[in-house]
């Protein structure tokens, strides 16, 4: 149609043309929205409901995705310590120069910042699937640079070791053991 519109600009169905192509747009748009709203949905994470609100000012959840992107900040206040990940990621930056030379870079600082950021989202995010005790132990804000990256790798373990000793997971018994050969190490013989 933007052919026709371009290639017959005073035609009989310009009019027409104009107004599907229009309507072809509006549809467009809708439908990104309608994405971007439901990914900022099944992230979960207020980073992504204000990533929606920025990218879909005037979209259909707008109003909702402030709501919800400013319960989550409120919430993860609460719920997830806040410490200075720019504090955190100069220290770092600058431990790395001395032990490896060289200079630190705005990059380096920047890239540290993102996946401090990510790793908060994700430690919000996964929240409830943490138990208390591993929050407690894990999520500590009076150690020598605390990080949320830290923080994450810590709860991560923490929980995953707790579903590999659950009997459940390996099903009922009796199990087999593996044979082994009496006499691995003969040296003390």
């Amino acid at each position: 149609m933007t052919g026709y519109v371009q290639k017959f600009g005073s035609g009989a169905h310009v009019a027409e043309a104009r107004q599907r192509l229009a309507a072809l747009d509006e549809q467009a748009r809708k439908e990104a929205d309608e994405k971007a709203w439901a990914d900022a949905e099944k992230a979960g994470t207020a980073a992504a409901f204000t990533g929606y609100v920025q990218k879909f000012g005037s979209g259909a959840h707008v109003a909702e995705a402030r709501q919800r992107a400013a319960a989550l900040e409120t919430q993860g206040r609460r719920e997830v310590p806040s410490i200075d990940i720019q504090k955190t990621c100069q220290a770092a930056a600058g431990a790395m120069v001395s032990l490896m030379g060289g200079t630190t870079t705005e990059q380096d600082v920047n890239a540290c910042l993102d996946s401090e950021q990510k790793a908060r989202d994700q430690i919000f995010k996964d929240r409830a699937t943490y138990a208390a005790a591993d929050k407690k132990q894990c999520m500590r804000t009076d150690v020598y640079l605390p990080s949320y990256v830290e923080w994450l790798t810590c709860l991560e373990m923490e929980r995953d070791v707790r579903k590999m000793e659950r009997p459940q997971n390996f099903g009922a018994g009796p199990w087999t053991l593996p044979k082994v050969r009496p006499a691995i190490n003969t040296a003390g013989r």
